[in-house]
């Protein structure tokens, strides 16, 4: 019974979602689906007793089958999705068939007068329920003046078509002005009373939305701080062991670098007793350890900037130092066809928390490598970085700039680079969180970021203020 009974619910809605409108069609839904089980309950218990008493079917009954037949109608219609429709015939069709088409056909019984006044008022809320006054005005007040006229005059209809005078007609004509007062005023109160209701709820439901924004908006933000202090916990223990790294390698290059110095300050008694081609070859061997020395003493330099764990100060710092170093982690990644085009004409130091600065350059270059070696071969591969300064209002402010040749972003995404979890990456290959980090470190430095499609390709500018 719940299967069917959710069946006829979401008769010809395509989605379940708690819309407004579509909690109105469900609703008309489930009122035609009671009706129609009373309808053919009420059909059946007249058709046992017409079988016991041997008489025919009175209008009486034949107006419940036709009410069977209108929520057949009814059903059809949400179920080709014509809601309208369907629920026009559910406002107006069952009154007309239940009251006013007997009584102008003179169907009139003494019992009329006592059930007719609480039907009409019955099927007047039905508007109430399954209308949406804000959406289906013309509807709504059309249905309050057709219901209106009927409890004010339904007993003068009955008194005019009624094929004989009842006993009770006497009654209804010496309390006349009182009959109507009192079945207006019960209109009148229910229908204020809905309306109030209504209004009531949707306020509340404004106020639950604006509740379920904020506190879904509080979740994202949560996620999102979770997410950064996930990604700084795991910087932390990168730093701590890179500075393991760079302290243990750098302990056996101090015996490297004394030895190449002993070798040297014994180089000339050395070379007075050899010949002149060993002698070079001697002088070449010094000089291959010593290029290899420097590039190891780079490395460490760079992995001791990266490990360094900062503080709450800013620190004045060179971009370009903070860059080349940035570079230097990255080089396995730099396919030999991409070209790192380097324009430092910001020479002046500035200050920067030099970790942080370093964690956003190495994610907005290592999203530039990834995209450029997507592309073919053939493809013109480049990485402009430029350093500058440029005055705002009375403020100089550092520049970075950082151009890759790539395809451009689709401007429907561009907007979106800096939110949490967004990412144009296959599933596996980023997390989303990059630029977001990005985003929220240069402001920590009260700077800001861009990015923009160009020409070239695709353009991040950082700014800094001196």
């Amino acid at each position: 019974m719940k299967r069917i009974w959710k069946s006829i619910s979401y008769l010809g809605l395509t989605d379940n979602s708690k819309s407004l409108t579509n909690k109105a069609i469900v609703l008309c839904n489930q009122i035609n689906f009671i009706m129609f089980m009373i309808l053919i309950g009420l059909n059946i218990a007249a058709t046992i007793l017409r079988e016991l008493e041997g008489g025919v079917m009175s209008f009486g009954s034949f107006r419940l089958v036709i009410l069977l037949l209108v929520n057949i109608l009814i059903f059809v219609l949400s179920y080709y999705r014509l809601y309208t429709s369907a629920k026009a015939s559910l406002v107006f069709l069952p009154a007309f068939v239940i009251i006013l088409l007997p009584t102008f056909m003179g169907f009139v019984e003494q019992e009329s007068f006592f059930y007719y006044s609480i039907s009409i008022i019955g099927f007047s809320i039905v508007p109430q329920l399954v209308l949406i006054p804000k959406y289906e005005k013309i509807l709504f007040v059309f249905s309050m003046f057709y219901f209106f006229p009927q409890i004010l005059f339904y007993d003068d209809l009955l008194i005019y078509f009624a094929p004989e005078k009842f006993i009770v007609t006497d009654i209804i004509e010496d309390f006349y002005f009182i009959n109507k007062t009192v079945n207006v005023s019960i209109f009148f109160f229910l229908h204020f009373a809905i309306y109030y209701l209504r209004k009531i709820n949707v306020s509340f439901q404004s106020e639950i939305n604006e509740y379920n924004n904020e506190l879904n908006s509080k979740i994202e933000e949560l996620k999102t701080a979770e997410q950064h202090l996930i990604q700084s916990e795991k910087m932390a223990s990168l730093g701590t062991l890179t500075a393991g790294i760079a302290h243990e390698i750098n302990n056996p290059l101090n015996f490297v670098s004394g030895g190449l110095q002993l070798i040297s300050s014994i180089e000339n008694e050395l070379t007075n007793n050899i010949n002149d081609e060993v002698k070079e070859k001697f002088k070449e061997a010094v000089s291959i350890v010593e290029t290899g020395l420097n590039q190891a003493d780079q490395i460490i330099s760079s992995l001791r900037t990266f490990s360094f764990k900062g503080s709450s100060k800013l620190t004045k710092s060179n971009f370009s130092e903070i860059i080349d170093s940035t570079l230097l982690f990255l080089k396995s990644k730099i396919d030999g066809d991409i070209n790192i085009i380097k324009d430092y004409r910001l020479t002046t130091e500035i200050p920067v928390y030099p970790d942080k600065l370093h964690q956003i350059i190495l994610n907005i270059i290592d999203n530039a490598i990834f995209i450029l070696n997507q592309l073919t071969e053939d493809f013109d591969k480049k990485i402009n970085i430029k350093t500058y300064s440029e005055k705002n209002k009375n403020d100089i402010i550092g520049v970075i700039e950082i151009e890759n040749s790539g395809p451009n972003i689709p401007e429907d995404n561009i907007n979106k680079l800096f939110d949490p979890f967004f990412t144009t990456k296959e599933p596996g290959k980023g997390t989303g969180l990059g630029l977001s980090i990005c985003y929220s470190l240069i402001n920590e430095h009260n700077g800001s970021i861009d990015v923009n499609n160009t020409e070239e390709g695709v353009l991040f500018k950082l700014k800094i203020p001196l």
